[in-house]
């Protein structure tokens, strides 16, 4: 996620040729659909723009355990704060970052695990599925029954990627081994 933050900062000082980042406090918005202290993806978000708001000179605005009805109304709010950035952090606010990107064009949204883009959007994600490619082949070695578990919780692009990874994994390294896959619908 910081490296995702810096890159924006950067897009923004290559289009916006009067922005100088590091000399005026730039607000940022960030909106969780947890919390912030959850000791897991939410609280990672949070942590990784604190980390970074002091280098950038960042004001960071946190709303947190956002539902994705409540998505239009935080952006608004956010905005309207003056925030020039807004850091998003679930797929579940998908069917809100376009139209949010598109009535402000001026600010820059980065949406994790997203799939959409826009010249005022971008997303961001870590390259976890090879991480979960090297599972897979340490799944496939240790198997006795050549039949392997995943679960996953939701058919969207990164977990489909995921299962992909761990499912080649396991190819590598076994190739009579199967991967059964169980969804849970839940994170």
């Amino acid at each position: 996620i910081i490296a995702a933050i810096v890159a924006g900062v950067m897009v923004i000082n290559i289009y916006e040729a009067d922005t100088e980042v590091t000399r005026e406090t730039t607000k940022v918005g960030v909106i969780l659909n947890g919390a912030d202290d959850d000791r897991s993806w939410g609280q990672s978000h949070a942590d990784a723009v604190a980390q970074t708001a002091h280098e950038l000179n960042l004001e960071a605005l946190y709303r947190e355990n956002i539902t994705p009805d409540m998505f239009a109304g935080t952006v608004d709010e956010l905005v309207e704060q003056g925030c020039e950035i807004i850091i998003v952090n679930s797929v579940s606010f998908a069917d809100g970052i376009i139209p949010a990107a598109e009535k402000y064009p001026d600010v820059s949204f980065f949406h994790a695990a997203g799939v959409s883009q826009a010249r005022n959007l971008t997303t961001f994600f870590g390259r976890i599925y090879q991480i979960r490619f090297l599972c897979g082949v340490v799944a496939g070695m240790k198997t006795k029954t050549n039949e392997i578990g995943y679960g996953a919780a939701f058919p969207y692009s990164e977990v489909n990627r995921g299962i992909s990874a761990f499912a080649l994994g396991v190819r590598a390294v076994n190739p009579d081994a199967t991967v059964r896959l169980e969804w849970t619908n839940s994170w």
